[in-house]
């Protein structure tokens, strides 16, 4: 019996902990959703409502970051700038979401790694974000320098 518990440590400690997402989204019901659906998917996610300071990313150290651009007291573009200056945060992957579409052209600048217009299905949401992590587990750091666009094609979620 104790060989059988020692050998599930030993397996236990080799398991990768879960990748962390960060999701900043004022709409309270949809960062519920998409953390209840990221979390469905292995990820642990930590959310907040407005920009929260540059340490409490840092405290909770992101793989990768979800943000909208319409907060209420900062747009998320100005947050993913400051995020890309930041040392400990640069090489952290920002996906910029909107219900705007022109949005999106007015982001240059804001080195963000890929934009998804709302409403987006739950395909429409995971799967860039785990293309995102993929590339930099691979990678060891951002792969692409462009960002990616993702118009949706379905309206599940707004």
């Amino acid at each position: 019996m104790m060989e059988n518990t020692a050998q599930f440590r030993q397996m236990n400690s080799l398991m990768p902990f879960p990748q962390r997402l960060m999701i900043i989204e004022d709409d309270l019901t949809l960062s519920e959703v998409l953390a209840n659906i990221f979390t469905d998917h292995g990820y642990h996610c930590g959310l907040a409502t407005d920009a929260p300071e540059i340490s409490a990313i840092e405290a909770f150290k992101p793989d990768l970051i979800i943000i909208d651009y319409h907060l209420p007291k900062v747009n998320g573009g100005e947050v993913c700038a400051a995020l890309k200056t930041n040392r400990l945060l640069a090489a952290v992957p920002i996906i910029v979401i909107s219900a705007y579409s022109s949005i999106f052209l007015n982001l240059d600048g804001y080195d963000f790694d890929g934009f998804i217009e709302k409403p987006f299905s739950v395909a429409e949401i995971v799967t860039p974000v785990r293309n995102l992590l993929h590339q930099k587990q691979i990678q060891g750091k951002r792969a692409n320098k462009m960002p990616f666009y993702l118009k949706p094609w379905q309206t599940d979620f707004h």
